[in-house]
Order: C-alpha cells, then sequence, then structure tokens
C-alpha cells in the first residue's frame, strides 16, 4: 500500500489531475487469478480506481520521475504519483514480480483452458 494520486494524458501530451487520491494497492486476487491495482478513499475506504494488470503489464509501467510512473491504457495513459520514492519503486519491483508474461497465443491458451474447467468447449475470444 501507498498513498498516491492519479493523472491521466490530456490532449496536449500533459498530465493532468483527476482529483483522485488516497491508498493504492497492488491485489493478488487467486480465485480470480489476477492481479490489480486499487485506489482506495483515506476517508471512506470507497474504491475510486481499479486497474487489471494486462499482459505484459511491466513492460508498459514507465517511470517518468522519481514519484511519478505511468502506463497506457484504452484511449489515454495513466500516471501515479507516489508520495514518495520508495513506495514507488516498491510498486515497480511488486509489478515486476507478480505480473503476467508471455504472448497472445499463451493467452489463448490459459482461457481455453480456463473455460473448459467449467465445460465450456469453445468460445471466440478476442485478443487482450
Amino acid at each position: 500500500m501507498a498513498i498516491a494520486r492519479l493523472y491521466y494524458k490530456a490532449d496536449n501530451n500533459k498530465f493532468q489531475e483527476t482529483k483522485l487520491a488516497g491508498i493504492m494497492c497492488f491485489i493478488v486476487d487467486r480465485i480470480l487469478k489476477s492481479r490489480f491495482l486499487r485506489l482506495y478513499d483515506l476517508n471512506t475506504c470507497e474504491l475510486l480506481f481499479q486497474q487489471e494488470l494486462y499482459l505484459n503489464f511491466d513492460k508498459y509501467y514507465k517511470q517518468v520521475h522519481e514519484h511519478l510512473y505511468c502506463f497506457p491504457i484504452v484511449k489515454t495513459v495513466i500516471g501515479i504519483e507516489f508520495a514518495n520514492a520508495i513506495d514507488a519503486k516498491m510498486f515497480k519491483k511488486l509489478i515486476a514480480t507478480f505480473g503476467f508474461e508471455g504472448s497472445s497465443r499463451s493467452t489463448r491458451q490459459v482461457a481455453k483452458s480456463e473455460l473448459s474447467k467449467y465445460g465450456i468447449a469453445e468460445y471466440g475470444l478476442s485478443k487482450p
């Protein structure tokens, strides 16, 4: 966990505040077999932001500044400004350690094996 503030990349290629700040958590969900970055409000514990780590996320999670890291999502880039550099480095290490690695082909194979567990033989999955 760390204290953090969120930004997004605007049309002028500069980061703009989202007015979302609180406790950033790195979550390993063993039931869903996934990992998440979640931002919770300090006062109400309300979930403000959630991003599931996608395939090879650590390769796209880049340092902009000592306290600021960013990663692309659909149609924008999200920036996370941490309260201190130690927390920022720790999150980078967590993402590198627990992220998913592989190609889109291996992703389809994993998805097929997961679906077959639930009795779904064939399903048209799109690429992530």
